[in-house]
């Protein structure tokens, strides 16, 4: 049987996975799927984008909106196209509860001018990425539900290079 899994995984567990290989499991607001966490400690954006590279992995570039210098500690998780422009109501609200950055699968350019001009701190990771560490974990659901099964996870990371 071959199982291709997207839409259905977003809430569980691609989200709460994802931000869990961050380190990020303090929720301080939760509304519906969307969620702030609490940083441990406050860090700069520059540090935060260093981190979540090195969490994840990234070799090459993560895209940065915002001001490098700045301090945050409250995390909105811009899962899945939460990032695209056409999604940005969560992301008003996201500031409305105090969100200080943000950590996206993906951003558009529109979105981009949006964060900045909303002074919302962004990291963008990749939308593959970010969804694959959810996938992963719903594998090993699979497979301790499900022993007779053979369950593999075919990963792609990012499907583009940096230069």
């Amino acid at each position: 049987m071959l199982v291709q899994c997207h839409d259905g995984l977003d809430r569980f567990p691609i989200c709460d996975a994802f931000l869990e290989t961050l380190g990020l499991t303090k929720v301080v607001h939760r509304q519906g799927w969307e969620s702030i966490y609490h940083l441990p400690q406050t860090l700069t954006v520059s540090q935060l984008a260093r981190t979540v590279k090195r969490r994840l992995g990234i070799q090459g570039m993560v895209r940065v909106v915002g001001d490098l210098r700045r301090r945050v500690r409250k995390i909105v998780s811009l899962w899945g196209g939460i990032g695209l422009s056409g999604n940005s109501y969560w992301v008003r609200q996201a500031i409305t509860h105090g969100a200080d950055a943000a950590i996206a699968a993906e951003m558009d350019e529109a979105f981009t001018k949006f964060a900045h001009e909303a002074g919302l701190p962004v990291v963008e990771t990749s939308h593959q990425l970010f969804e694959e560490i959810g996938v992963r974990l719903y594998a090993e659901v699979l497979r301790k539900r499900y022993p007779q099964l053979k369950v593999v996870t075919l990963t792609t990371g990012r499907p583009y290079q940096t230069i």
